[in-house]
């Protein structure tokens, strides 16, 4: 049995991470015992509800923070108070609980579709297009492909990298005899240009080649299965 309040969650902006309620051992959070068939999925124009969740501040001190609910748009800068809200609340430190937290990952596209980073604080992930890269069913880079290699060597030079992943990825379409080989030939073929970019030593590649079977989209539109077919260079 799932509480509705225990996907109340706030931006800790700082440290990129989403900040959820405090969980008991038993319980799935320090939070109003609403159920999620109680309330449905909406809230009616016009009404509110009264509910609460213990979880911990956002680093830094911050005056305003940014609160995701359930049933609504996130909530912006909302403010943070030291006082103390009226009501009775449960104390995080009468017994034993976990902090909950979910790690940002913020995936953002370049305009001209060539690429795709994300960055979870620790690792960054470009998504390379392949149809940018390689003509279809090749394996060999387009000219349009130097200035794409070229940024993210960039990237790698900058970063304190020694061991970079190098991974090909397909759409649905065709079959894994035909998607698997020519992934992991795409992927040692970006793995090479970077290689031959980069402006220091020390540092090694592994590259892989998944074909379709991690997909990042859905694979029911075009415009899913373009952001799927994709070279994807990951390093910290």
């Amino acid at each position: 049995e799932i509480k509705w309040a225990s996907g109340i969650g706030v931006l800790d902006a700082q440290a990129r991470t989403w900040l959820l309620p405090y969980q008991p051992a038993g319980s799935p959070c320090l939070c109003s015992d609403q159920k999620r068939d109680d309330l449905g999925h909406f809230i009616d124009p016009g009404q509110s509800i009264d509910v609460y969740a213990v979880l911990p501040a956002p680093s830094g001190n911050p005056a305003t923070t940014t609160v995701v609910t359930p049933v609504g748009p996130p909530m912006l800068d909302v403010p943070i108070s030291d006082e103390a809200p009226a009501g009775d609340f449960p104390d995080p430190d009468a017994e034993p609980v976990t902090p909950l937290t979910r790690r940002l990952i913020l995936p953002s596209e370049s305009l001209d579709k060539s690429e795709e980073t994300a960055d979870d604080g620790k690792d960054l992930q470009i998504n390379l297009s392949s149809d940018v890269l390689f003509a279809v069913d090749k394996a060999t880079l387009t000219p349009r492909a130097k200035s794409v290699i070229a940024r993210t060597a960039e990237l790698i030079d900058a970063s304190p990298a020694t061991e970079v992943t190098v991974a090909g990825h397909a759409d649905s379409t065709g079959n894994d005899t035909i998607n698997d080989p020519l992934s992991l030939r795409r992927a040692q073929a970006v793995q090479r240009a970077l290689s031959a970019q980069l402006s220091r030593d020390g540092v090694d590649f592994q590259a892989k080649g998944y074909g379709s079977h991690r997909p990042l989209y859905a694979n029911d539109s075009d415009e899913g299965r373009r952001r799927n077919r994709r070279v994807t260079v990951t390093f910290p």
